[in-house]
């Protein structure tokens, strides 16, 4: 709610001063409008008899989508508003975040006492110290005479403190899930209980008491233990205590965990199918409610696989002697008990050619397993790892025509673990597909074009993201969306790359045209584009310092994608980083691997390109000007191009 306390009698010339500053502004914007329009409806005239002009009717709909991400820029009735953080918004224990919003420029505002700048075009950003609870935010804004006020309240989580030496207590206890586990297998105690005692813990079903030790953690009083599951446990729905000693009061506390154990059955098959195409087989159990272990394998839609356990909503996985892994619950199907996986035989390998274009490697099985695809640095060795297969591999078939496998060796790495090695040049492919044909594993491998004429980019066929919705991503001060100004940034990144020949394939086509995340890789691959660039502007989780963190990243996943990622990055630099000629001097925030859907596909060289940090006005400033939007689509297009110098023959 914003307040107001008048000090002049004439209100009603305050109220005309603050009109005028809102429709200079909206002037302003408008006039921002027309370069947008006329730039793109130019860009979009170019090369009228190209197939991959657009025509008018889609040139209109431009024009009215631009009208409406700048006219959904905030300008208020009155003239403050905080942006960021919403009204009773609960925050995880942080000692200071950030603050921003929108506000009259050349007035006087004030946060908690604290005087912030007010960026030319209204945006303002802070940082502010926090205190455990309930917290107030006040600003207040002196214009023309009049202090306007406007309130959040907010409540910040208490941090994790120690509890009392006395009385002796016990917080909480994990596990907290139902846990179904064997022989050789760990099970891990955590409790949080009063510093300084005597710990063990007690398992039904198992004799003895176990200690459990006191880390060394920023909190006092956390105890950590573990228990090796042996032959002769008997286990069923096991429940476990920790008890707690204070010696020197003479008093001690037990509490049992939520969590109960039992003895997995070894004697019945237990198996899972694959049911999702977005499966992931994970390196261990979830670490917390809101954290993974880390992605290991992502098995293929009907793969059948062997349960060895489970804790809450994960299934342990078999893959071999050495190596297990863990699935979600709801990504897999159960299988009739009883129903057991047997060794698979890999039988014949054959190498030939797809589509004219691309090399194909074909394994032939008789069931869906687990597989594993690895490549060099320099791609030049690719190892197929298939989990609960016996090598019966006679032959070896290579196309007449002509591929980019050099030589194939197998391997029988354990007695469930059978190894493919392909041998390519280097630079000969850039990405890969990894599926199942009925059951035989194929590897597609795809190659970059050849180069015919002088354009590096004739020929290709780029898969460009323009980042989010319905989700609206980043907002900045004045209430810029990101989803929006993603939307426009990539339309300039298309023009750029039709003028350099090359094909576009536009993953949202409109503005609020809602694609959800794992659709957005699926459509480059179904219109086998060769590169994904999903274009993205920043934000910070609550707790970060905008005035340290800020300016431009990029991101990818695979290795094969490193190599475009690093140029476009030092296109970015060179464009817009501070080394440059430009007016810009923004910041190298870096080159980054990141488990993010838009990079996760293999099929293509991927990356997603973060250009500024929303919330802070100068960058959100940047990001509405045609000049910005032109060399960041100038940054991602000037790296892609030199990437394909190095790929293309």
């Amino acid at each position: 709610m914003v307040k107001k306390t008048v000090f002049l009698k004439n209100e009603k010339k305050q109220r005309r001063v603050f009109i005028m500053y809102k429709y200079f502004y909206k002037v302003v914007l408008a006039l921002v409008l027309y370069f947008l329009i006329s730039s793109l409806v130019h860009a979009e005239n170019i090369n009228t008899s190209n197939n991959h002009s657009l025509n008018e009717t889609y040139i209109n709909n431009i024009s009215t989508d631009i009208t409406k991400i700048l006219s959904g820029i905030y300008v208020s009735t009155m003239p403050i508003h905080i942006v960021y953080p919403p009204e009773g918004i609960h925050l995880p224990y942080v000692e200071s975040s950030f603050v921003f919003g929108w506000a009259v420029p050349n007035s006087t505002l004030t946060i908690n006492g604290a005087e912030v700048p007010i960026h030319p075009e209204g945006g303002f950003l802070t940082m502010l110290d926090y205190t455990p609870g309930p917290f107030t935010i006040t600003a207040e804004l002196l214009f023309d005479n009049t202090c306007y006020s406007e309130v959040r309240n907010i409540f910040i989580t208490p941090p994790d403190d120690p509890l009392p030496v006395s009385p002796v207590t016990i917080d909480y206890i994990k596990p907290r899930y139902e846990m179904s586990l064997q022989t050789g297998d760990i099970i891990q105690i955590l409790c949080k209980g009063s510093p300084g005692s005597q710990a063990f813990f007690t398992i039904k079903g198992i004799k003895g008491k176990f200690p459990i030790g006191e880390t060394n953690s920023n909190v006092s009083g956390i105890y950590k233990g573990i228990y090796k599951i042996k032959d002769n446990d008997k286990l069923k729905n096991s429940r476990i205590k920790v008890t707690l000693v204070n010696k020197r009061l003479k008093k001690k506390v037990s509490k049992y965990a939520k969590g109960r154990i039992s003895r997995f059955n070894n004697d019945i098959p237990y198996s899972v199918e694959v049911s999702t195409d977005n499966a992931v087989i994970k390196a261990g159990p979830r670490l917390s409610i809101n954290n993974n272990a880390g992605y290991m394998l992502f098995p293929y839609i009907a793969t059948k696989l062997k349960i060895i356990g489970e804790i809450g909503n994960e299934y342990k996985i078999y893959l071999n002697t050495k190596r297990e892994g863990w699935i979600d619950k709801d990504k897999v199907s159960p299988l009739p008990l009883g129903t057991a996986i047997h060794d698979c035989i890999a039988g014949s390998v054959f190498i030939g050619i797809n589509n004219d274009k691309n090399t194909i490697v074909r394994i032939n099985l008789d069931e869906r397993v687990p597989y594993e695809v690895k490549t060099d640095i320099n791609g030049e060795v690719i190892d197929i790892s298939l989990f609960g297969v016996i090598s019966d591999t006679s032959w070896v078939k290579y196309s007449t025509t002509s591929t980019i496998v050099n030589q194939t060796q197998w391997f029988q790495d354990d007695i469930e673990t059978y190894r493919l090695r392909v041998y390519t040049p280097k630079n000969s492919w850039w990405g890969y597909d990894a599926r199942y044909e009925e059951t035989d594993f194929v590897l597609e491998l795809c190659s970059p074009p050849i180069l015919k004429t002088t354009h590096v980019l004739e020929g290709i066929r780029v898969a460009v993201d323009a980042g989010h919705c319905p989700d609206t991503g980043a907002i900045g001060p004045t209430g810029l969306l990101e989803k929006d100004i993603n939307w426009i940034i990539a339309q300039r990144l298309k023009k750029l790359l039709i003028q350099e020949k090359a094909e576009v394939i536009m993953i949202r086509k409109g503005l609020d045209e809602s694609v959800s995340l794992y659709e957005r890789p699926r459509r480059a691959w179904n219109a086998r584009a060769d590169i994904l660039i999903s274009v993205h502007n920043n934000a910070l989780p609550d707790g970060k310092n905008p005035f340290e963190e800020n300016g431009y990243g990029i991101y990818y996943f695979h290795p094969h994608s490193y190599n475009l990622a690093e140029e476009i990055l030092k296109a970015y630099d060179e464009v817009i980083g501070e080394n440059s000629t430009s007016l810009y001097s923004l910041r190298n925030d870096g080159l980054h691997y990141g488990n993010l859907a838009l990079v996760r596909p293999s099929q293509m060289p991927t990356v997603l390109t973060e250009s500024v940090y929303m919330m802070i006005p100068e960058e959100e400033a940047l990001l509405k000007t045609e000049e910005f939007q032109e060399a960041c689509a100038r940054a991602m297009l000037l790296g892609l191009k030199r990437y394909m110098k190095k790929m293309r023959k």
